[in-house]
């Protein structure tokens, strides 16, 4: 079953992001698209990971998903955070703060 992983980042970092990944191998799945609205949003993809950025023009922050199973998907996940870009995971917790990112992606037990 595939698993998604949650990112952002300030929009600014887009292109860079792109070229990084692109760089290691991913190609341009579906091509940066653009509403009436000014949202944009595209697809990269290798193998069985894809990554799916989204921009509403109302914001300064690109929001990023990253989409695959197995393997594959830990190895695209090493990659992108150890690219040296300010990614934010939900609640704010930096990608790259191993500790707090363990508790973000610890499952929830149902205690408070």
């Amino acid at each position: 079953m595939p698993k998604m992983i949650q990112y952002t980042c300030r929009q600014e970092f887009w292109p860079a992001l792109e070229g990084a990944l692109a760089a290691h191998g991913y190609i341009s799945d579906i091509p940066i698209q653009r509403s009436g609205s000014g949202a944009s949003a595209m697809v990269m993809r290798y193998g069985v990971v894809s990554f799916l950025f989204t921009h509403l023009p109302t914001s300064e922050m690109v929001e990023i998903e990253v989409w695959g199973w197995g393997e594959p998907l830990n190895a695209a996940i090493q990659l992108f955070e150890s690219l040296p870009f300010p990614l934010m995971k939900p609640l704010d917790v930096p990608a790259n703060d191993k500790a707090s990112s363990a508790i973000v992606n610890a499952p929830y037990s149902g205690m408070v």
